[in-house]
C-alpha cells in the first residue's frame, strides 16, 4: 500500500508537482532544496520534505520546514551510529513525523557491540553517554580499508526489461542508466518493469555486451 510518494516526478517540474499534488489522495514527499525551499512553500508543491547531511544541515532544514509544519522524515543512511543520531534528532524535531530511513539493514554489520532493536517500526533511543551506543573495536579492524578507499566497479551488465520484451542494457547505474531516465529517454517505472544483473561469465557474448554498453546504452527486443 502506498502511504508517502517520494519524488513521483523530476523535482525540477514545479508546475508538474503542483498538478500532481491537486489529483492525488497521499502526500507527496521532496527532497529538500529542489525546488528551493521558498518556491516549494509558495507553489505547493508537496506536503513534506526529505531531510539529510550532517546535523548542522538537518536543524537549519528542520527548523524551516517546521515554520511551515511541514512533516519530513529524516534519510540519514549509514550503519548504527548513524542509526543512532537519527533516533536522538528524530526524538526532538517536532516536525520528524515520518519514518526515518537509515537503510540499517543494508550492511551486514551494524559495527555496534549491542546492535540497536527494531520493534513494531520503532526504535528505542539510545540513553548511553554521547550517542548512547558503543562501537565494536574489533569489527572495525575487520572492515577497515586500506587506500585508495575506492572499491572497483563490479563488471556485470544491467539490463531494463519492459513486457513487451524491450531491453536496454547499461554499464552501470550511476553514469549510464540513471542519467538515461532522467533524461527522459524511456519511461521510467512502467508496470511490470523490471532489472536484471548480468555478472561476467567469462562468456564472448557478455565480453562483447560489456564492451558495447562502455559506449553507451544498448538497446535490444526479445522474443
Amino acid at each position: 500500500r502506498v502511504s508517502i510518494y517520494e519524488g513521483p516526478i523530476m523535482q525540477h517540474d514545479v508546475e508538474g508537482l503542483r498538478e500532481l499534488r491537486r489529483k492525488v489522495a497521499h502526500p507527496i514527499a521532496l527532497h529538500f532544496g529542489l525546488p528551493k525551499f521558498p518556491t516549494a512553500v509558495q507553489e505547493a508543491v508537496c506536503d513534506g520534505f526529505v531531510i539529510g547531511g550532517g546535523v548542522a544541515n538537518v536543524l537549519r532544514q528542520s527548523t524551516l520546514a517546521g515554520e511551515f509544519e511541514k512533516p519530513f522524515w529524516l534519510q540519514l543512511v549509514g550503519v548504527g551510529l548513524v542509526t543512532a543520531l537519527a533516533a536522538h534528532l528524530g526524538a526532538v524535531l517536532p516536525f520528524a513525523q515520518w519514518p526515518t530511513i537509515t537503510c540499517l539493514n543494508n550492511y551486514s554489520d551494524s559495527l555496534l557491540t549491542r546492535p540497536l532493536t527494531m520493534r513494531g517500526g520503532y526504535v528505542q533511543v539510545p540513553d548511553g553517554p554521547g550517542l548512547g551506543v558503543e562501537v565494536n573495536e574489533e569489527a572495525l579492524s575487520r572492515y577497515k580499508m586500506e587506500p585508495p578507499y575506492k572499491l572497483p566497479d563490479p563488471r556485470h551488465i544491467l539490463s531494463v526489461v519492459w513486457p513487451g520484451g524491450r531491453v536496454v542494457h547499461f554499464a552501470n547505474m550511476r553514469d549510464h542508466c540513471w542519467p538515461h531516465f532522467k533524461a527522459g529517454n524511456d519511461p521510467a517505472q512502467e508496470p511490470g518493469v523490471r532489472l536484471e544483473i548480468w555478472d561476467d561469465d567469462g562468456s564472448p557474448e557478455w565480453a562483447d555486451l560489456y564492451g558495447r554498453v562502455q559506449q553507451g546504452p544498448v538497446r535490444d527486443q526479445r522474443g
